[in-house]
C-alpha cells in the first residue's frame, strides 16, 4: 500500500539541549513516508551538527541553511520546498509519541479532513501533564466559526490547541496562498484563523499527539516588546472577522480576548520596563472600553 508523502517542518535555532529528543521521536514514527525538513535557522550552537548525526543515514531527512530570520521565516522555508501531500509543523524543542502521525493520517483519510486538530499534553521538567478533555467521539467535526472560537476561548488549553500550529496535520494545498508573516511573534495567530477559513472539514481529534514542552528559555516565557505582535494579529483578525457577517461570529469572545491581551500586556510591559509603551497600550484599552472599536481602525494608524 503506497501511503501518501507527508512533510514534517523542524525549524531549528539554539536548541542543542533539546533537539537529540525531537529528533529521536520522529524517528521513531510508524508512519514510515516521511519528508522531514530541518530548517537551520542561522543556530550558533550545535544543534544542527546533533541532528544530521542522528539522521547520517537517513535519506527522508533534508536540511537546509539560511540565515536567521525568525521562527516564521524558518517555517516558510520549509513550507517553500515541501513535496509532501500533508505538512505537520513540530517545535525542536517539544516532540511526538510514535503513532502521532500514523493516527492525524488516518483520522484525515478517514473524515477527508483539511485540518486535523490534535490534543497536546505539556512537558516541564521531566513531567507529563495531561489536560482533561470533553467526552465526545475521537473523530469529532468543528466548523471555521468553531475553531476560531477556540483561539478566543477563555482557557489556556483550548486557545492553544487552536492557535498553535503544531499538533496538527494540514492538507498541503492550504497554503497555496497562505504563509506566515515574517519576523513576528505569535506567528500562529496571524494564520491560523486564514487557514480554517480556508477548509472545507475540520476534524478534533481527541487524543494526544503532542508534547508541548515548557521551555523556560524559550520567546514564549521571556517577554520583549516583540510580544505586542500578539496584540496585533487580534486586531487584524478581528477586523476581518468583522467584515463576514456570513460567519455570524460572536465578536465578544473576540472583544474579550483582545482586552484580556491589552491588560496581560500593559502587566508584563510595566514590570519590564518598557514605560512609554505600557503607557501607549493603556491608552489603547481606554480607547476600546469606552468606543468598543479598534483604536487602529479608528484613528486610521
Amino acid at each position: 500500500m503506497n501511503l501518501p508523502l507527508i512533510s514534517i517542518v523542524v525549524p531549528v535555532y539554539n536548541v542543542e539541549a533539546y533537539i537529540k529528543h525531537c529528533i529521536h521521536n520522529i524517528l521513531s514514527q510508524t508512519y514510515r513516508n516521511l519528508e522531514v525538513i530541518i530548517v537551520n535557522d542561522g543556530s550558533l550552537d550545535e544543534s544542527i551538527s546533533i541532528a544530521k548525526e542522528l539522521t547520517k543515514d537517513d535519506s527522508r531527512f533534508i536540511y537546509i541553511d539560511k540565515e536567521n530570520g525568525g521562527q516564521s521565516d524558518a517555517r516558510n522555508a520549509g513550507l517553500d520546498i515541501a513535496t509532501g501531500d500533508y505538512i505537520f509543523f513540530c517545535d525542536p524543542d517539544d516532540f511526538m509519541f510514535e503513532k502521532s502521525i500514523e493516527n492525524l493520517y488516518y483520522a484525515s483519510v478517514l473524515t477527508n479532513a483539511d485540518i486535523v486538530v490534535g490534543s497536546f499534553c505539556r512537558f516541564d521538567e521531566g513531567m507529563f501533564y495531561f489536560y482533561p478533555v470533553q467526552k465526545e467521539e475521537l473523530l469529532h467535526p468543528v466548523n471555521s466559526k468553531e475553531a476560531i472560537m477556540g483561539m478566543d476561548d477563555e482557557e489556556d488549553y483550548t486557545l492553544l490547541r487552536y492557535s498553535a500550529v503544531w499538533g496538527k496535520l494540514f492538507k498541503k494545498n492550504l497554503f497555496e496562498t497562505i504563509r506566515f508573516p515574517r519576523g513576528k511573534y505569535a506567528e500562529d495567530q496571524f494564520i491560523m484563523w486564514k487557514l480554517y477559513l480556508a477548509s472545507k472539514v475540520i476534524i478534533r481529534y481527541q487524543s494526544d499527539v503532542y508534547a508541548y514542552r515548557v521551555n523556560y528559555k524559550g520567546l514564549t516565557q521571556n517577554y520583549s516588546l516583540s510580544h505586542l505582535d500578539f496584540i496585533e494579529a487580534i486586531e487584524e483578525r478581528i477586523q476581518a472577522l468583522m467584515k463576514m457577517p456570513e460567519l455570524d461570529y460572536p465578536m465578544e469572545l473576540a472583544f474579550k480576548q483582545y482586552k484580556f491581551a491589552l491588560n496581560r500586556n500593559i502587566s508584563m510591559l510595566e514590570e519590564s520596563g518598557f514605560v512609554q509603551e505600557a503607557v501607549e497600550l493603556r491608552q489603547k484599552l481606554e480607547y476600546f472600553e469606552s468606543t468598543n472599536s479598534l483604536f487602529l481602525e479608528d484613528t486610521g494608524e
